[in-house]
């Protein structure tokens, strides 16, 4: 059997907006990992660089005093002993050096606006970004 599980990263503002996790045989792993790759462009990363990303995301989210998704944390264990300092790449954090939120489909207006109200009193009124649907910036 293999444990698996998928991050769903916002490197800008938000850390970890998703997680999915199981355990399946490998070969529906596989089959799953063919599906996946059908469809979107993923990107090969060593487990060091995708814990980086990962933790570095909760950990900048955090700092805006934002939380990761709620299944976040019965879930991080996966990464066992993989050390995310061993990445050989320094990942960034936020856009052109501001939090840059960009609201979600889920994120209806009550999330929104709690998102807002959260980064207005971590970072202060002009010191992030907006990024309206049409990724124009507010």
């Amino acid at each position: 059997m293999v444990a698996n599980a998928h991050f769903l990263v916002d490197r800008w503002c938000l850390g970890v907006k998703d997680v999915v996790a199981g355990i399946q045989s490998p070969a529906f792993a596989k089959e799953m990992m063919e599906e996946l790759r059908s469809k979107i462009n993923l990107i090969e990363c060593s487990p060091e660089r995708g814990r980086s990303i990962v933790e570095g995301g909760v950990a900048y989210a955090a700092s805006l005093g934002l939380k990761p998704h709620p299944d976040y944390d019965k879930v991080r264990w996966i990464w066992g002993d993989v050390d995310p300092n061993q990445s050989a790449v320094e990942e960034e954090f936020g856009f052109e050096g501001k939090p840059t939120y960009l609201p979600g489909p889920y994120d209806d207006k009550s999330r929104q606006r709690m998102i807002l109200q959260t980064l207005n009193d971590s970072v202060g009124v002009g010191n992030y970004q907006l990024l309206t649907p049409d990724r124009s910036l507010i």
